[in-house]
């Protein structure tokens, strides 16, 4: 059995709990609040996604059809330009609320921000007295930014590397660590500076400009932080490193400890809405802000709809395959991309992506030519036509298996357009079952279900493809948007209900013993 917990909408009945998820989240159009949407009672709760491309706003609230179950009654997208600041963000999140009908706005008792993970900017740590908002003093550096090129950036990789363990997730030239030490050999970082997070920055503007600057575990973990059990803290080595500068001992100046934010617990209590911005938005002086998550992150708590269950599996079909998979073991591999998020106590949302995936059909096929053609697929067949599914002229893959030379192979190919796709699709769904293999290998928990998100999950020949190679049922989440994933985090505190029973669904290998309640984090 399942259940909502009690701190995120009291007295759920447990047995009809994702059966009402799935009916009352079809009745809840990507708009405003209309007649079609159940009416909601009590606190509603607001969740922000803050994307490279653009902004969302989710309210979630319990519906008064059946008592204490989350239904989504309002959603509004905004899009960024492609070199959108700081200010922008803001500017976007608070036109987004406003959006939001005046009647539900009233009844916002809680809001949380999920922002793009390795997004990071240097602020001001307090805003300068009579100040409106937090200076920004460098950046932002986009996630996907890697130091190398820029001045000093290959020092600062070379002393990450020196000091960090093998495999740790910060020896990544992209990583928030590697962000923050470029900076410091590019101009030392002084005493009035902290690093922030995409997210951190959009919620500590939401507290106003005098409130502390917080992040949380899971943006933290590519700046050092360690979420290990019992530990919590930055590390040793990370103090060292920032006592050296980033160089040899005394050769360089020390990069002050107040440059990096303050972490808590994803989805922890950290004050009230600014008085002055909650009258501007029309918001209850005494909503609550709760600290935030990462976007992908985000995206796993919606698909599980805030309650997932060890072996519980999101593959994310967009551009290019990316998966997750709730685990009892952590697991860190970075030559194959692979890292650990902690979740409650003692659990861990083993990551990877691969470089490949569903883009590569668009080389070929409209998304109208795609489901024609599937229609004359038999997913029960198999087309193993040894292709690989990385796009044209890219080079290198990580997972299922690193190989820094692997490139796209779509040959021999077949003279029926039909038999060709088929064949590309039998790739992606082998890519994804011998990716959670690589996993599962690595010390994971087998998969038991595979929820899906992306453009790709809504191909019926695929799911059953992949149903099929997979061993585990492979089918669309019920809600996929990271801002609704996020309201659901800021609902219960962080205090995420997981189970860690066996279930019905066969996993890919022999099933793990286990059958105990994961206590709240």
């Amino acid at each position: 059995s399942t259940s909502i917990h009690p701190n995120m909408f009291p007295g759920a009945r447990r047995a009809l709990v994702l059966v009402a998820l799935a009916a009352l989240s079809r009745a809840s159009a990507d708009a405003s609040h209309d007649a079609s949407v159940p009416s909601v009672r009590g606190g509603l709760c607001a969740g922000i996604d803050c994307g490279t491309s653009g902004v969302r706003v989710a309210v979630l609230g319990s519906t008064g059809l059946l008592k204490s179950v989350p239904v989504q009654c309002f959603s509004a997208a905004q899009p960024l330009a492609e070199d959108a600041g700081p200010g922008e963000w803001v500017a976007a999140v608070e036109g987004l609320l406003l959006q939001v009908p005046p009647h539900l706005r009233r009844r916002l008792t809680k809001v949380a921000v999920c922002g793009t993970s390795g997004t990071v900017l240097l602020t001001e740590r307090v805003a300068s007295p009579g100040g409106a908002a937090r200076k920004v003093l460098r950046g932002p550096r986009r996630y996907d930014k890697s130091v190398l090129k820029l001045p000093g950036g290959k020092r600062a990789v070379d002393a990450i590397c020196r000091r960090s363990p093998a495999g740790h997730v910060v020896r990544s030239p992209s990583s928030s660590l590697a962000k923050l030490m470029a900076w410091h050999y590019e101009k030392p970082i002084t005493k009035k500076e902290v690093l922030a997070h995409h997210s951190d920055y959009v919620t500590a503007h939401l507290r106003g400009p005098r409130a502390p600057l917080v992040s949380d575990w899971h943006n933290s973990l590519k700046l050092g932080y360690d979420v290990s059990p019992g530990a919590l803290r930055y590390p040793d080595w990370m103090k060292q490193l920032m006592r050296e500068g980033g160089g040899a001992k005394a050769s360089f100046k020390a990069l002050p400890p107040s440059a990096l934010p303050r972490v808590v617990k994803p989805g922890q209590r950290l004050g009230r809405v600014h008085a002055r911005l909650a009258d501007h938005l029309g918001v209850p002086r005494t909503c609550v802000v709760c600290a935030g998550t990462t976007d992908s992150i985000a995206a796993f708590f919606a698909a599980t709809a805030g309650h997932p269950t060890v072996g519980t599996a999101v593959t994310s079909l967009g551009s290019t395959l990316a998966l997750k998979v709730l685990s009892r073991v952590r697991v860190d591999d970075e030559q194959r991309g692979l890292y650990s998020h902690r979740l409650g106590r003692q659990l861990w949302l083993v990551g990877g992506a691969s470089n490949g995936g569903p883009a590569v059909l668009r080389e070929h096929f409209s998304d109208e030519r795609i489901s024609e053609l599937s229609r004359d697929i038999d997913p029960d067949e198999d087309c193993d036509l040894g292709y690989v599914m990385l796009r044209k002229g890219q080079l290198g893959e990580r997972l299922p298996t690193p190989d820094p030379a692997a490139s796209q192979r779509l040959t021999p190919r077949p003279r029926s357009d039909a038999r060709f796709l088929h064949g590309m699709l039998d790739a992606l769904a082998r890519m994804e079952a011998q990716a959670y293999t690589a996993l599962v290998d690595a010390g994971a928990d087998s998969p038991r279900l595979v929820l899906s998100c992306g453009g790709g999950a809504s191909n019926p020949t695929l799911s059953r493809m992949r149903t099929r190679l997979l061993g585990v049922e492979a089918r669309c989440a019920d809600w996929t948007q990271a801002s609704t994933g996020v309201a659901l985090l800021a609902a219960c505190e962080g205090r995420v209900p997981v189970i860690t029973r066996s279930s019905a669904h066969q996993p890919l290998n022999a099933q793990r013993a286990g059958s105990e309640r994961e206590p709240s984090a």
